[in-house]
Formats: C-alpha cells, sequence, structure tokens
C-alpha cells in the first residue's frame, strides 16, 4: 500500500499537484478482522488516518454503525449548540 500511495504522490507532483492531507485517509477492507492489523500508509511524516468518511457516513470494514451514529450525534449537538447561541 504504501509503495502505490509514493507512486500516486509522485505522479501527482510530475503534474504540478498536491495531495490534501486533511482529505486523505486508508480504508481498510480485511479478510479476518481478527487476525488483519491495520496499515501505516506514510504521507512524508505524517501517518495517514485508518477509517473512511464518505458522504458523511463513516465506512467500517465490519458493517458496524456504532462510529457512525456517534459522529452523527456528535455533528448534530455541535451544529444545535451553535443554534442556541
Amino acid at each position: 500500500m504504501q509503495h502505490l500511495f509514493n507512486r500516486f504522490r509522485d505522479a501527482a507532483i510530475r503534474f504540478g499537484l498536491t495531495i490534501s492531507l486533511k482529505k486523505t485517509e486508508v480504508l481498510l477492507q480485511p479478510v479476518d478482522r481478527l487476525t488483519s492489523i491495520p496499515p501505516v500508509v506514510m504521507a512524508g511524516e505524517t501517518a495517514l488516518p485508518v477509517h473512511f468518511c464518505y458522504l458523511g457516513s463513516m465506512l467500517l470494514s465490519d458493517a458496524n454503525v456504532d462510529e457512525d451514529i456517534s459522529s452523527r450525534i456528535a455533528i448534530a449537538s455541535y451544529s444545535f449548540g451553535r443554534l442556541a447561541s
């Protein structure tokens, strides 16, 4: 994975493009969740986060929605707090 990311980054640089490290995430799809080790993909000195948010939903390899629901509740609470003030 690191090799593919490095090639992608090098190609982007050749075309004068930059990769947004704020928006770049790693999606892990393991065959066996119990024995899988999350990959460490580095973008220079920065490790990319191993989670994936798509259209506001957290996509997880085990189809568990607990993290997605918690994320949505936090966003709604923040928005409601801003309306109250």
